[in-house]
């Protein structure tokens, strides 16, 4: 299903972000978001999950239950590393085969082993992202939201994320990533496979099938 937004317009208090924003989002590969801070980048993803409704307008995307969302901040249980990963188990998104086929290879692949029994709420700020991930990448959702996905994660749990990435497109599921993070960007953009939408003033500034950093540069 394609995620479209038809002439929508979100505001808090006097503070408007977006102004009868519409936008038709490719139903494949893999939609970047840019912008400065405070655009409306992870707004717009709220809005698209469903944890934010526009005051006017309307969001067109397939039901919360068939989404993935990888937050930019975290949201985990004051529960074990483990307990945290099967929360998710049997959820639509994430089958028990599926999950229960997938579990040992994402603990392996993020170093998770050695977290397993403790409080997540005792983590550093990157294991709680890696445990973050490893929930994203044990779901097989239609549409995958990552919310600055690079961020505290080093090189290494980065080009898992990547890959992940990589394969899930490949699987034609569906990926929106808002980021800041060029290379990021660089590595994984396709030309003639994803698109790049720039937000300014609550506005499409830009929307770009190839990677061209000139035009990027002007906006941000």
């Amino acid at each position: 299903m394609t995620v479209i937004f038809d002439k929508v317009n979100l505001s808090y208090g006097k503070k408007s972000i977006f102004k009868s924003l519409s936008i038709s989002f490719s139903s494949t590969g893999i939609s970047f978001l840019l912008g400065e801070n405070g655009a409306g980048k992870t707004q717009l993803l709220r809005c698209i999950h469903g944890l934010v409704i526009p005051q006017q307008g309307s969001v067109f995307a397939p039901p919360r239950i068939e989404q993935a969302y990888l937050f930019q901040f975290p949201l985990l249980l004051n529960r074990s590393v483990l307990a945290n990963l099967y929360f998710i188990r049997g959820c639509p998104v994430s089958p028990k085969h599926y999950f229960d086929r997938r579990l040992q290879q994402v603990i392996d692949d993020l170093s998770l082993t050695p977290l397993l029994s403790q409080s997540a709420m005792t983590l550093s700020g990157g294991q709680k992202k890696r445990v973050a991930v490893a929930r994203f990448l044990l779901q097989k959702a239609s549409c995958c939201l990552l919310d600055e996905p690079s961020t505290n994660l080093d090189k290494k749990n980065s080009q898992i994320l990547e890959q992940a990435i990589v394969e899930k497109v490949n699987r034609q599921q569906k990926i929106i990533i808002a980021t800041h993070d060029f290379f990021h960007l660089q590595r994984l953009f396709v030309t003639g496979r994803d698109e790049l939408l720039v937000i300014k003033d609550g506005a499409i500034a830009s929307h770009l099938t190839n990677l061209d950093m000139n035009e990027l540069l002007h906006y941000l």
